[in-house]
């Protein structure tokens, strides 16, 4: 297909390092990249060190004058795209995405044999999103299971039963195994997300009022309702340079009461969750809060085995029910005992 791509970072913090390694991934996907938008969240003295350059693309840079989380940095982003750049599709990666080789000419040759439809997403592999190689591997579908917290339905302790906060094993992956796949998916992360600028018309931004966290997954499940189409292309893949807790946070529950998660995350995490899936997944509110209570019972026990103190576990617990309390009575935006970097 030939069409312009504009590719969409937002960085925050002192990240340079990792963004100039995004840039230099950016660097080696050719002629379809015409513009690179870096949106600098609250960190303009990074934004004056930062230099790109480039023969194939023009470089923008937007600077935010604080640090208003990623929903803030991706409409930031997504908005000034929408003023500023002549390209068809937009391109949104994280500050630490670096593309491999080829990685954009795979998202355009997936969304040519689909017909290139403006409806159709295109989705990068980032093999830390474990459900998401998954389903490169075997082509299984990614959703949000109706009535369910953080992925947990107690029927599924009879159908799939799995202890608490343990994730699905996951054989290692041959070359051979990643087949042009094209499978879709009910949400997507920002990272190695390709759309097409229309989008934007149809259902506006990121909710600023999620802050951080899930922010991504309530932009794009909009996307879906609206009739889109989001395909993840196993070729195309996205190198995460920082470690990302998803690799260690998924299974029943993900990441609730762990004892390695930061307050930060999980309360905006769980609330932007709770809000999510009560506003579009939720059928039966008694279902929900069966499922809700159930779920924090056996991580609560779980962690209590493995845990010699209780007394942070006990605070943890108090957290997340602040947060579930908070989703479920539409309290968002930022919350002042939780501050951003």
């Amino acid at each position: 297909m030939q069409v312009k791509v504009a590719a969409l970072i937002v960085t925050y913090g002192e990240r340079n390092a990792y963004l100039n390694q995004v840039v230099a991934g950016l660097r080696e996907q050719g002629d379809r990249l015409s513009e690179l938008v870096v949106v600098f969240n609250g960190n303009a003295i990074q934004a004056e060190a930062f230099s790109a350059s480039n023969e194939h693309f023009r470089v923008h840079k937007v600077v935010l004058p604080s640090n208003q989380g990623s929903a803030a940095g991706f409409k930031a982003a997504l908005s000034y795209a929408w003023k500023h750049s002549s390209a068809e599709y937009f391109w949104l990666l994280d500050d630490d995405n670096q593309p491999q080789l080829g990685s954009l000419e795979h998202l355009l040759r997936g969304l040519e044999l689909l017909g290139g439809s403006e409806d159709v997403l295109m989705l990068s592999l980032r093999r830390n999103r474990r459900e998401f190689l998954h389903t490169a591997c075997c082509g299984a579908p990614v959703r949000i299971r109706p009535n369910s917290f953080h992925g947990f339905h107690f029927k599924s302790l009879v159908t799939q039963p799995r202890l608490p906060g343990r994730s699905h094993r996951q054989d290692p992956l041959t070359a051979d195994q990643f087949r042009f796949i094209i499978a879709q998916v009910e949400y997507a992360p920002y990272g190695g997300l390709l759309l097409h600028r229309d989008w934007l018309r149809r259902v506006g931004y990121p909710n600023e009022d999620y802050v951080l966290y899930a922010d991504d997954h309530e932009f794009t499940t909009r996307i879906v309702k609206e009739g889109g189409r989001i395909y993840l292309c196993p070729l195309s893949e996205i190198h995460d340079l920082e470690n990302s807790f998803h690799w260690k946070n998924e299974g029943l529950g993900g990441h609730l009461l762990s004892s390695d998660d930061d307050p930060l995350r999980l309360y905006y995490g769980t609330r932007n969750r709770v809000h999510m899936e009560l506003n579009g997944f939720v059928t039966s509110r008694v279902t929900y809060f069966c499922n809700i209570l159930t779920c924090l019972l056996l991580l609560f026990c779980w962690q209590l085995l493995t845990e010699r103190c209780p007394l942070p576990l006990v605070k943890r617990l108090a957290l997340v029910i602040e947060a579930i309390k908070d989703g479920w009575t539409n309290r968002l935006g930022f919350n002042a005992k939780y501050v951003l970097p």
